[in-house]
């Protein structure tokens, strides 16, 4: 090996900047040779190799016992004989991933999901976790990144002490700087009590049923203090939203909200936003929200008033946001619907076959925007950017240039660049709710035509003058 050194033209400088590089997850074969051919790379290309550590946990479950197994997959099994024979190797683990899958077919995700619903209930008790995953996190001790994925989720509850255990004792003896729990519902936050090297903080439920009172007195106040906080909850968000605020706005909770600089959250309720961003507000500096599904208005000839915008779905005020630098708001949805032609015989008053009706979140969206006007040039950052993801649902080509009201979603855009020099772009993506429609148009419609007809619009063409605007397809 040293005699294809000498002779090789990269000097080994630039090899060992090469393994630095070299991802961990996909560059496995190049890292494991670097290890096994020469003493001289094997020690950084160890700690590179095994820097990044992905588990697989396989639930299986059996419908006549009610019961859910858990499998270590073959790769976590060959990783506990590893660090067993190698003991030294588990503390070169920095990131850990434990996805769950719950099961190896779509068929057999079928028939859960179905039992699941035909029962009525919600989960499954666990007979038992394997042991080899325990046996692992119990050898982990110098984790810096944490997170529980998978395309299902699993409720905290129904797994057994022994697991939960384990994974509470991983939360508490590693130096954790990124947690991300999006698999896991119920999730104590007060588990993460001792993590105060957290930084990014990730999660989709909280249990309701935090601890007591009298256990905080345990804890340090404002320990945990993250930077970073993503909140996915779809679909329960004001109550998880309620529960987080709930617990971190008692005295004695160790978390604390008042450091965040980056706040993301995808609900569709939004109604608790404007609570969550009052401990934040002097330091947010990034904030990603996604549009509620009911901040959807018709599209008329006269756009809704302020009055009838908030009777909808009240717009969030971000004017007492005054070191906000970055402003992303997702799924501005546009969903073009055609109206069915009348019956022969029918009411002639009918709108014939041909008529497209538009529902879009472009005023919701604008009345967002225009709280950000309020706010007073001496508190206005200097670099402002907004962005702006627009989902086309069931647009045809005609309805681009008919039955979408750009302008309501462009003036504010405008009038913030022209007043504050706050930059803005636009990113669009396509969707239907009918996955099987065969509508030309549909089909032919493709993001290049998009862009050809909103710099052939002349409203839009004297916008663009006024203020460049950038489009991206996403």
């Amino acid at each position: 090996m040293f005699a294809m050194l000498s002779s090789t033209p990269l000097p080994i400088e630039l090899l060992f900047h090469i393994i630095a590089q070299l991802c961990p997850e996909k560059d496995k074969a190049t890292l494991s040779a670097f290890s096994l051919t020469s003493s001289t790379f094997r020690t950084d290309a160890q700690k590179r190799l095994f820097s990044f550590l992905k588990l697989t946990a396989n639930f299986r479950w059996n419908l006549i016992q009610t019961e859910i197994y858990c499998e270590a997959s073959k790769a976590s099994r060959r990783f506990l004989t590893t660090i067993t024979q190698s003991p030294h190797l588990a503390r070169l683990v920095k990131s850990l991933e434990l996805y769950i899958s719950l099961a190896d077919s779509a068929a057999d995700h079928l028939s859960f999901e179905r039992w699941l619903m035909l029962s009525g209930v919600n989960s499954l008790p666990m007979k038992e976790e394997s042991t080899q995953l325990i046996q692992i996190l119990r050898q982990l001790n110098r984790l810096q990144v944490f997170s529980v994925t998978g395309l299902h989720t699993l409720d905290w509850h129904d797994f057994t002490p022994e697991f939960k255990h384990v994974v509470i004792k991983t939360l508490k003896t590693n130096p954790l700087r990124s947690i991300s729990l999006p698999a896991l519902t119920n999730f104590r936050i007060a588990s993460l009590y001792r993590s105060t090297h957290l930084k990014h903080l990730s999660l989709r439920d909280i249990s309701s049923s935090e601890i007591h009172t009298n256990q905080l007195r345990d804890y340090k106040p404002c320990s945990v203090a993250p930077k970073t906080l993503t909140l996915d909850v779809e679909f329960n968000g004001r109550a998880v939203v309620n529960r987080l605020l709930t617990f971190t706005q008692n005295p004695l909770c160790p978390l604390t909200l008042s450091r965040l600089t980056h706040l993301t959250i995808v609900s569709d309720s939004i109604s608790l936003i404007p609570n969550l961003l009052l401990p934040c507000a002097n330091t947010l500096t990034h904030l990603t929200f996604t549009v509620p599904r009911k901040a959807k208005y018709t599209y008329s000839a006269t756009p809704p008033t302020p009055d009838e915008i908030a009777a909808i779905c009240k717009p969030i005020d971000l004017g007492s946001l005054p070191n906000l630098r970055k402003l992303s708001i997702t799924k501005c949805r546009v969903h073009c619907k055609q109206l069915p032609s009348a019956p022969n015989g029918g009411d002639a008053t009918q709108i014939d076959v041909g008529v497209e009706i538009t529902k879009t979140s472009f005023p919701w969206v604008s009345a967002v925007l225009e709280t950000l006007s309020g706010r007073s040039a001496s508190s206005c950052p200097p670099l402002v950017n907004i962005e702006i993801h627009v989902c086309l649902i069931d647009v045809t080509a005609q309805s681009l240039q008919t039955c979408i009201p750009w302008a309501v979603l462009m003036r504010p855009l405008i009038d913030l660049r022209r007043e504050k020099g706050i930059q803005h772009r636009i990113f669009f993506s396509k969707g239907t709710h009918d996955s099987g429609s065969k509508d030309a148009a549909l089909r032919k419609f493709n993001y290049m035509s998009l862009l050809e007809i909103l710099d052939s619009d002349p409203h839009l063409r004297h916008l663009h003058a006024r203020s460049p605007t950038t489009w991206f397809s996403s």
